[in-house]
């Protein structure tokens, strides 16, 4: 059976990289994620001021939220290192040469554009935004109106 990626069930049963993320997180972490209140009051206001369900962290740290009902985002906060990720599936064409896939690899390191990452398991590209704790605290923006603007910047983008 396939998802609308595309992508079968036994792909994703191989264990992905949001996988190994959320057990790198429990290896390290001496606080459980649903402790870390910040976070959990960002996803709050977030769904509220967006008149959703409410949203909630699973055990894993991710919260799951399809947008326009077409881009499938994962918000996954690590308490670790104080930030909020979000991780998105890349859809990349098969033409696509090998250097540019790379160069998006690197944007974390040279600007404040999206990562870009391939998972050897999964065999899925990924696409994903590491926001600083301090970032959502200190916006401009009230952090759920920081947190829109990020969701649609990587919906925007192709994740």
């Amino acid at each position: 059976m396939t998802d609308r990626y595309g992508i079968s069930s036994d792909r994703l049963a191989r264990g992905t990289f949001l996988d190994k993320l959320a057990t790198h997180r429990q290896l390290h972490s001496a606080e459980p994620i649903m402790k870390s209140l910040f976070y959990k009051t960002l996803l709050d206001d977030f769904s509220r001021c967006m008149n959703m369900a409410p949203l909630v962290f699973d055990d894993k740290g991710a919260c799951n939220i399809i947008i326009d009902k077409t881009f499938a985002v994962t918000l996954r906060c690590d308490g670790i290192h104080q930030r909020l990720l979000l991780i998105g599936l890349l859809e990349p064409s098969k033409d696509i040469p090998l250097q540019l896939l790379l160069t998006g690899a690197l944007n974390p390191l040279v600007n404040a554009g999206p990562g870009i990452g391939w998972d050897e398991h999964s065999e899925l590209y990924y696409a994903y935004q590491s926001i600083p704790q301090e970032a959502l605290i200190y916006s401009i923006f009230r952090p759920c109106n920081a947190l829109e603007a990020l969701i649609y910047l990587g919906a925007t983008a192709g994740f």
